[in-house]
């Protein structure tokens, strides 16, 4: 049995030369600077605001405990549910 090594004898393809099409090119540039413009956005947002905001809520609440035999809870022992938020 014989090991070897793999040595390539051509050399490796580059995005130019495995796109022709320069409108290809420029198509997956653009794609390439919107998806890194995506994700370095949000750091330049602030962490802090300077204005309060507040809301309301209504919905319904159910208790069912830690151990529950059911998946879910029984909505007749539901009850309303409201609330008031800010920050």
């Amino acid at each position: 049995m014989k090991i070897g090594i793999f040595i390539p004898t051509k050399a490796p393809l580059r995005l130019g030369s495995v796109i022709q099409n320069t409108s290809q090119k420029s198509i997956i540039m653009k794609t390439l600077y919107a998806t890194v413009l995506l994700f370095l956005l949000p750091l330049l947002g602030k962490a802090q605001l300077d204005y309060w905001q507040g809301g309301v809520f209504v919905g319904l609440s159910a208790y069912s405990g830690d151990v529950n035999p059911t998946a879910s809870p029984n909505l007749s022992e539901a009850s309303l549910s409201f609330g008031m938020v800010g920050q």
